[in-house]
Parts: structure tokens; C-alpha cells; sequence
């Protein structure tokens, strides 16, 4: 295993936000609450893996896909999820952050000209292409939060079938 001489501004800039904020989306999209000492624990562990997976250069559906089993066992661990709830929010997550990425990739892209092949030669080009992103996201997560939105909110349906069961 390789590492880039870059990895610890991309640990700390890239692979922390990016997981951190992720593991809110997806548990806020679930109907479940942010409890900020899971969501920073989940965020730290799964940016050195992150670190891990993406020093090994596989294709970006494959390290996405690694990435994302690996927090489904951090959700069902420190969020004591059980493994379908965990894969439903993993699922949700990676849903709405891939769309905001496409779309953060579309809009810098055509406002600054910078191609995503240059941002990633570059280690400060890297480090700011998300940044709009990650301000969006965090946006989404605020008013997630205070709105108490949910996509599918899994906390409720669970309750509902167990009161179905009890009948």
C-alpha cells in the first residue's frame, strides 16, 4: 500500500468532511437523529478508510462500494442500526450525495473551467473543488435537521410494525 505524500490534507479536507457529512445526510434521509459524538466518530473512521481504499486506485464505483459496506457496519456498530436499516440509510446517502456531486462537478466545472482531471492533478484545486458541495450538503443538513425531514423515515416504521405485531 502507497501513499500519496498528499494524504493527510486529503484525510483532513476531503475524507472527513465528505464522510461526515454523508453519515448525517444518511441518518437525517432515515428519519433518525444526528447524535454528533457518533456521526464525528463514524466521520474519523471512515475517512481513514476512505484513505485506505483510494490509495489502492481502484475504479470509483469500486471504492465507493467498499466505502459504503464499511459505514453500513459503522451504522449497525456505533448507531446500533440493524444491517437493513443501516443499508436503507447507506443507500440514501449515497443517492443524494451522488446527484449533488454530479451536479457540484457540472457547475464548477462550467463556471470555472477547472475539469475534474485538473482538480485531481492539483492537491489545492482537490481539496477546493468540493467545497460548494460540502456547503450545500451542510445546508441540506440544517434544514433537514430543523424541518425534521426525512425520505423514509425508518425510526417511525419500525414503531408502526411493532405496533402492528402487538395487535
Amino acid at each position: 500500500m502507497v501513499f500519496d505524500k498528499n494524504i493527510l490534507p486529503l484525510i483532513l479536507f476531503q475524507y472527513l468532511p465528505e464522510t461526515t457529512i454523508f453519515t448525517a445526510l444518511s441518518m437525517l434521509l432515515a428519519g433518525y437523529k444526528i447524535r454528533l459524538k457518533q456521526v464525528v466518530i463514524i466521520g474519523i473512521i471512515g475517512a481513514l478508510f476512505a484513505a485506505v481504499v483510494k490509495s489502492q486506485q481502484p475504479m470509483p464505483i469500486v471504492s465507493t462500494l467498499c466505502i459504503a459496506f464499511f459505514l453500513i457496519i459503522l451504522f449497525v456498530i456505533f448507531y446500533k442500526l440493524d444491517v437493513i436499516s443501516a443499508s436503507i440509510a447507506t443507500f440514501l446517502g449515497v443517492v443524494v450525495v451522488g446527484f449533488v456531486e454530479a451536479a457540484n462537478y457540472f457547475f464548477v466545472t462550467a463556471a470555472t473551467g477547472i475539469t475534474i482531471q485538473q482538480a485531481f492533478e492539483d492537491l489545492t484545486l482537490r481539496l477546493l473543488f468540493p467545497l460548494p458541495e460540502y456547503i450545500f450538503l451542510t445546508v441540506v443538513i440544517l434544514v433537514c435537521h430543523k424541518y425534521n425531514f426525512s425520505l423514509i423515515n425508518l425510526r417511525e416504521l419500525k414503531e408502526l410494525s411493532r405496533k402492528d405485531h402487538e395487535r
